[in-house]
């Protein structure tokens, strides 16, 4: 389908990209000028996530994962992490579903974790917005991702963040500029069907660390104000309007 599709695409007068790696794999792929091509980004919804400056600081560290139980999404990784954590230290909010054997490993995994883990399952935005202003670090050590908007809310509710370093959370560690979000290197799939790491015991190594200094860092005030605007649905709105009107004056 690659020659058909191709040769569709050259006829568009505009495509939007979520992130600027996106655009980089289109010029490449389809061989469609840069002119072209433009990046919107993509939103949130401010008037669902949004942060608590009032929170009072819990003793123990709260910790939540948002997103498909799967290795796609670093979950065990993160869960064998939190395992050398010590235990009294945090507590664990598991949001999300799933299905298969991956799925029910990833629930084993989390029960060796005992008290200090909640097994939240599928909730609402408005559910896990609550959970987000309860929690101090959002963690979502993917191995691939496009533009995670679960990111940008976490970081609107007041969570510090820990992500894989991804062209979609490069984007937003660029725009956002601040400690409150961390980068990990992406560890190297040695086989992308079982999902294996080649680098398991470093990426789990460099997530620990993320961790331990998320946890350090605690002390700065919750619901500081980061600089989200350019994430916000009216912005993402503004810049699809303006290259809108761009292609029809032509």
């Amino acid at each position: 389908l690659q020659q058909r599709v191709g040769s569709g695409c050259q006829l568009l007068d505009a495509i939007l990209t979520l992130s600027s790696e996106q655009k980089s794999q289109i010029i490449d792929q389809y061989g469609i000028s840069p002119e072209r091509i433009f990046v919107s980004g993509a939103g949130y919804d401010e008037s669902i996530f949004y942060g608590n400056p009032s929170r009072l600081k819990s003793e123990q560290t709260v910790i939540l994962f948002a997103g498909k139980l799967s290795r796609a999404k670093g979950l065990p990784w993160l869960l064998k992490t939190l395992r050398g954590i010590p235990l009294g230290s945090f507590h664990f909010h598991l949001v999300g579903g799933g299905s298969g054997m991956e799925y029910d490993s990833c629930l084993r995994e989390a029960e060796r974790l005992k008290d200090n883990v909640t097994n939240q399952g599928i909730v609402s935005q408005h559910q896990l917005a609550d959970l987000m202003r309860q929690s101090d670090i959002f963690a979502l050590p993917s191995l691939h991702e496009g533009l995670p908007l679960v990111v940008l809310e976490a970081l609107a509710c007041g969570c510090r963040v820990i992500a894989t370093d991804l062209p979609g959370t490069r984007d937003i560690y660029h725009h956002v500029s601040s400690e409150r979000m961390v980068l990990v290197h992406k560890p190297f799939v040695r086989d992308i069907h079982t999902t294996e790491l080649e680098d398991e015991n470093r990426f789990i190594a460099e997530l620990s660390s993320a961790i331990s200094l998320q946890m350090l860092r605690q002390s700065q005030p919750y619901g500081q104000v980061l600089n989200l605007e350019y994430y916000s649905w009216s912005q993402v709105f503004q810049r699809i309007e303006k290259i809108w009107f761009e292609i029809t004056d032509r």
